[in-house]
């Protein structure tokens, strides 16, 4: 099995849903009825469904990831829904959602997969509303590692974070993930 075929599959494993459920991490996102959510790194839009559940019919998630395959795969699984809009681009650079448009932005998974992670924490800043929420997970270590570059630390994120006047309002971590829930200031 090749990297090709292997990715969608893992990220769509019905056991992923018991062992890490979308809903706690949207949970933690918290979003409302009404709400405009971007998932930045979507995949294979495995947090698509409890957000589209919680937004309502006056809300609007964009999906967006540089793998267009699988988006489509999301697509196709979920079918038509006017409370949807798929980009396939990097999440670095998403010129179509218009600068303070968003009420919550989700980096689940992405900032430690992505070598421009300050192009990503700066895109979720503009796209952002003043007072909206970011919720950000990602793989750690403690200490840089050659074998693993991409990887989040302690000085990385603190750096990100410092970028922009983020307010930190809730953090932890599990099973080699940490998570943060970050404000944009008002």
């Amino acid at each position: 099995m090749n990297d090709r075929t292997f990715r969608p599959i893992a990220l769509s494993n019905p056991f992923r849903r018991w062992f890490a459920p979308p809903r706690r991490d949207i949970d933690r996102l918290s979003p409302q009825p009404g709400d405009r959510v971007t998932d930045l790194g979507a995949g294979v839009g495995y947090y698509a469904e409890e957000v589209l559940a919680r937004i309502g019919a006056s809300g609007h998630l964009t999906l967006v990831d540089i793998n267009g395959p699988n988006l489509a795969r999301f697509a196709r699984r979920h079918g038509p829904d006017p409370r949807l809009g798929v980009l396939v681009g990097s999440a670095a650079a998403v010129p179509q959602i218009p600068s303070e448009s968003q009420h919550r932005v989700l980096l689940a998974n992405v900032l430690c997969d992505v070598v421009d992670k300050t192009g990503v924490l700066d895109e979720t800043w503009r796209i952002l509303r003043p007072g909206g929420t970011v919720f950000a997970s990602f793989h750690w270590n403690d200490s840089p590692s050659p074998s693993r570059p991409l990887r989040m630390t302690a000085e990385k994120w603190t750096a990100l974070k410092a970028r922009h006047s983020w307010e930190e309002v809730g953090q932890g971590h599990g099973r080699g993930i940490h998570w943060h829930i970050l404000r944009k200031a008002s």
